[in-house]
């Protein structure tokens, strides 16, 4: 094919600009844009699974809900008074009534069912049982979404598995699809920007196309290619930071909208868990309040 035969096949978009854009959706307001690619990193073992349950939990909720539920500490607990830093959390609100999809390579049905019971034992969920709403996909057998065409180096654009190709076709009838973790998704180097690029970039059409929000759940990585960043229009970090308030040994865990391409600007939710089997959102006081143990300097 010639270049002009090429430049021949391109033909630009005819945009209305005198029409009034919709408004934008959202699966969590401000942090989770509706129809796009998101991600949630955090370490391993940190809770990232439980929160993204949570989160699910919240989509599928036939109702409009905070995205986590709310905990203080008694502030008398601590010296008489909140300090100036007790913020309330920017806990968003996660717009309910959906379908969700959580496609998961390491845990089963009994792992997220127990977990759903003690979210509900918690009070974070309504319902002792998990609605209709919530599909689990075991993937556990089923292999990853995409994987090596050639021999997996940094030239192997990677391709589809039938896996890959059946989830992509579920996506329409979601409005949220969970995909849990990131290395049994995607079996190719996440270091390589061209088959990562073959990967985000494609499930991104196809979550915009379905209208439907792709959250990719994974641990940070200092090799990984920029390109997951990139692709996702919103990144939540789920992370212990060093505690500010009290003089303690602990780090005080917060979830933080680390990239917003579409909100006004980023945020944090300081949280207190996952002892009793759930995440609650709190102030920066009562967080590291938690993380004391119950105590604090004035204690």
């Amino acid at each position: 094919m010639t270049e002009t035969a090429q430049a021949a096949d391109v033909q630009p978009v005819e945009i209305d600009w005198t029409t009034k854009a919709p408004p934008r959706e959202w699966i969590a307001d401000g942090w989770i844009p509706g129809g796009a690619l998101s991600a949630l990193f955090g370490p391993a073992g940190g809770g990232k699974s439980l929160l993204a349950l949570q989160i699910a939990a919240a989509a599928a909720d036939p109702e409009d809900t905070p995205m986590l539920p709310w905990i203080a500490a008694d502030p008398g607990d601590a010296g008489g008074g909140e300090p100036e830093d007790a913020r309330p959390a920017a806990n968003p609100v996660c717009r309910g009534g959906g379908r969700v999809l959580i496609a998961s390579w390491q845990d089963g049905a009994d792992e997220y069912a127990r977990r759903w019971r003690l979210l509900h034992a918690a009070g974070a969920v309504r319902t002792e049982q998990p609605p209709a709403e919530i599909s689990l996909l075991d993937m556990r057998e089923s292999g990853p979404l995409r994987g090596p065409a050639h021999d997996g180096g940094p030239d192997d654009p990677g391709e589809w598995t039938p896996a890959g190709r059946r989830f992509l076709a579920a996506l329409p009838g979601f409005r949220l699809a969970v995909v849990d973790p990131i290395p049994g998704a995607y079996a190719c180097s996440e270091a390589y920007d061209a088959p990562c690029g073959q990967f985000v970039y494609p499930l991104y059409v196809e979550a915009q196309k379905a209208r439907c929000a792709v959250l990719l759940v994974g641990t940070p990585a200092p090799d990984r290619s920029p390109v997951w960043r990139n692709a996702a229009r919103a990144v939540l970090a789920l992370e212990q930071v060093p505690p500010t308030i009290f003089d303690v040994k602990r780090p005080t865990p917060r979830l933080r909208l680390d990239k917003a391409n579409y909100a006004q600007s980023g945020g944090c939710v300081w949280l207190v868990g996952p002892g009793d089997g759930a995440w609650k959102a709190t102030d920066a006081y009562s967080a590291e309040y938690a993380a004391d143990g119950g105590g604090g300097a004035g204690a």
